[in-house]
């Protein structure tokens, strides 16, 4: 399943960690417990990198903690990273879309283009590829379209969402993801437009055409129509 909307390529994997073709793999790890041990073959692509990051305390597995080194052998992403998620215990959906978007936006500043998230932990892995969509595509947003300098990193150009035991329902809850975030990503586009380009007439045409390509039917009121209806407060 991939779906590109606004330049971003989703796709759900179930492959191992060592076959993902990506600039960056992310995985969340936890407070106290042991990425190597727990992670197959993970110390030995980042050829012992990881093992001595938690040795120096460097990994601790606290949220939004971001550790990111080359990988050196085997695998095929170029980079790994992990991403805190806080205690095993305490992990749930909320924490993991938040954990999505710190890694998003850390892979935007370093100029990442294709990103790989795995999923991990005990919670239900549909509502985990889920929130993991949402939380990418949230990170994924741009606010400066008017500025003329000083803008912001580039975009994120394909995310593959990674989980085992792939199967049709986790390819579907990807997509929920996908949708939500960047529904949510269109709200906040139409929120951060000026007055004097968002005026009415074309806040009602874009909201119209947005409605179509959702196969929704569209009326839109004007002024007498909202007055006959009674709409009191609107007027």
């Amino acid at each position: 399943m991939t779906r590109t909307v606004s330049g971003l390529a989703v796709a759900f994997s179930s492959s191992p960690a060592a076959d993902l073709d990506t600039e960056l793999l992310v995985m969340p790890v936890f407070e106290g417990e042991d990425p190597p041990a727990r992670v197959p073959g993970l110390d030995e692509a980042t050829a012992g990198a990881v093992s001595r990051a938690v040795a120096s305390r460097e990994i601790q597995g606290k949220p939004s903690e971001l550790f990111l080194t080359p990988v050196a052998t085997r695998w095929r992403a170029a980079r790994v990273a992990l991403i805190g998620a806080g205690k095993a215990e305490e992990f749930d959906p909320e924490r993991l879309r938040r954990a999505a978007s710190t890694a998003a936006l850390a892979a935007r500043q370093r100029q990442v283009r294709r990103l790989a998230f795995a999923h991990r932990g005990e919670i239900d892995a549909a509502a985990g590829v889920q929130a993991i969509a949402e939380g990418v595509l949230l990170a994924n947003f741009r606010a400066d379209r008017y500025k003329s300098a000083d803008r912001g990193p580039g975009l994120l150009e394909e995310l593959t969402v990674v989980a085992p035991g792939g199967n049709a329902s986790l390819a579907r809850a990807v997509e929920r993801g996908r949708i939500l975030g960047e529904c949510c990503n269109l709200s906040r586009d139409l929120c951060n437009e000026p007055s004097n380009v968002l005026t009415p007439s074309v806040f009602a045409d874009r909201a119209a055409e947005l409605a179509r390509e959702a196969g929704l039917g569209v009326q839109i009121l004007d002024e007498d129509e909202i007055s006959q209806l009674g709409m009191g407060l609107l007027l």
